[in-house]
């Protein structure tokens, strides 16, 4: 006892020691001490052992390692969803994303830009070399309260502000969206991808026929191996439009077989039909018309090769449409026919409006096109790797595509029509890519009954996300 009291000083130095710096506070480093306490006399062998059985009772169990764990810092919890009112924000995929924590809303911003440029070689006619901003669209879309959805997108490319998208859903099922509002009606391939997406800078001829966006009610649904969709539609946002003076209303319907939808291996089946009333009374007379332009945009607005002129007295219009794709790796093949029969009051045969495209395309460096069985349609491209990176290169993508659409019927001469494009696409990363098209143009006879033959070279750069 007496050799304790003379060596408490140093038997306290050395603990405070010990527990002042955290390298000899482990319980190795605390049994040598007491070990040199025990030889120096400090201790006897009994409290030596009173103290080694202490420490060991107090050790935490040791868990099985091949090596020591290295010591964290120690973590603030993070508050639980009740008790804040922040969002998630997120960058992925290039886009802007809010989300509630509970995951029950969330509210993403989408936009397209792309600027065009298009030369034209004529002998008949100036078709107007010109470049100009051919998409400048931002968007809003997201869902509310877990089950319901939404998009809305305005389009600010050209003189006017042009609405796109204003439409509200409900998801019923997980895998059923009903909604109203402004948006696509179900009908072709072409038609239902997005134009951020498309393989060439504008859609095929054919695309005169298709009946676009216009306001109604929808339900689209799907599975692993199909997918189908239909609705009641009335007249677009816009009702000075182009085609019709009186859209009246109608329905469309369009159904999907895909007995391979994988990554890099793609087989698409699938019909589409479309029905419109036009309402025509003996105080209205409804009509139609259709002109176009070669598949370019800058084209001279008031120039159309192809032109039905307004056809009056329309009764009601019904549009079929069969559509087929396959992917293969790096190829592609892809195409579609579309048949429009009018009735008319005055003929006593309807008149009948048909075209087609085929379409194929390779990346040279192997990626494959994104098909995405949920709306049928394809997505966007992944290049393997970006380019900037390191030794990346992006993706490179050739592509020919044939079209032909034949407006002539009795006697409406509004034109017959094919276009040859040859087409190559370098897609610098997911959200970029730059676009050049070439196009053969066969027309016979265009709107000015001559036979109009441009060449167009067109160039496109293009950011969306």
């Amino acid at each position: 006892m007496k050799k304790l009291k003379r060596h408490l000083p140093l038997l306290l130095l050395a603990f405070g020691l010990a527990l002042s710096n955290p390298a000899l506070s482990g319980p190795k480093q605390m049994l040598m001490l007491m070990e040199m306490l025990k030889q120096n006399g400090s201790l006897t062998e009994a409290q030596f052992q009173q103290l080694k059985a202490a420490m060991e009772a107090e050790e935490p169990p040791a868990t099985p390692s091949s090596s020591p764990s290295p010591v964290s810092p120690p973590m603030m919890a993070e508050p639980a969803p009740s008790e804040t009112g922040e969002v998630r924000l997120s960058t992925r995929g290039g886009s802007i994303k809010a989300e509630a924590y509970d995951g029950e809303s969330s509210l993403e911003l989408t936009a397209q830009i792309a600027a065009d440029a298009a030369f034209y070689s004529s002998d008949q006619s100036d078709l107007g070399d010109g470049a100009e901003i051919r998409y400048a669209r931002i968007g809003l879309e997201g869902s509310l309260y877990g089950a319901w959805e939404y998009g809305l997108e305005a389009d600010f490319a050209g003189e006017d502000i042009g609405l796109k998208d204003a439409w509200l859903g409900y998801r019923s099922l997980g895998r059923s969206l009903i909604r109203g509002g402004l948006f696509k009606q179900p009908f072709s391939l072409e038609e239902a991808t997005p134009s951020a997406h498309q393989t060439f800078m504008e859609r095929s001829l054919i695309n005169e026929l298709a009946p676009g966006k216009n306001i109604g009610v929808g339900m689209e649904s799907h599975d692993t191996h199909w997918y189908l969709a239909g609705g009641i539609f009335g007249e677009g946002p816009n009702d000075a439009d182009d085609k019709l003076d009186d859209e009246g209303w109608g329905g469309s319907l369009r159904g999907v077989w895909a007995p391979l939808p994988e990554k890099g291996r793609v087989i698409h089946l699938g019909a589409s039909a479309d029905y419109r009333n036009f309402g025509g009374d003996s105080d209205t007379e409804a009509s139609w018309r259709i002109r176009t332009h070669p598949e370019s945009h800058i084209v001279d607005k008031t120039n159309y090769l192809l032109d039905t002129g307004k056809i009056k007295h329309i009764d009601h219009s019904h549009s079929l449409a069969l559509e087929a794709a396959a992917v293969y790796g790096p190829f592609s093949l892809q195409g579609e026919y579309l048949r429009t029969r009018i009735n008319i009051e005055d003929y006593a045969e309807p008149l009948n409006f048909h075209g087609y495209y085929i379409a194929g395309s390779w990346f040279i460096t192997g990626e494959s096109r994104n098909y995405d069985i949920k709306q049928a349609r394809f997505e966007r491209i992944t290049p393997r790797s970006n380019f900037g990176w390191g030794e990346g290169r992006g993706a490179w993508e050739l592509a020919l595509r044939h079209s032909y659409l034949d407006l002539d019927d009795q006697d409406i001469q509004g034109g017959r029509q094919s276009n040859t494009t040859f087409g190559l696409n370098w897609y610098i990363n997911p959200n970029t890519r730059f676009m050049a098209n070439y196009i053969l143009v066969d027309t016979d006879p265009d709107a000015s009954g001559l036979n109009n033959n441009p060449k167009i070279f067109q160039l496109r750069g293009q950011y969306d996300f």
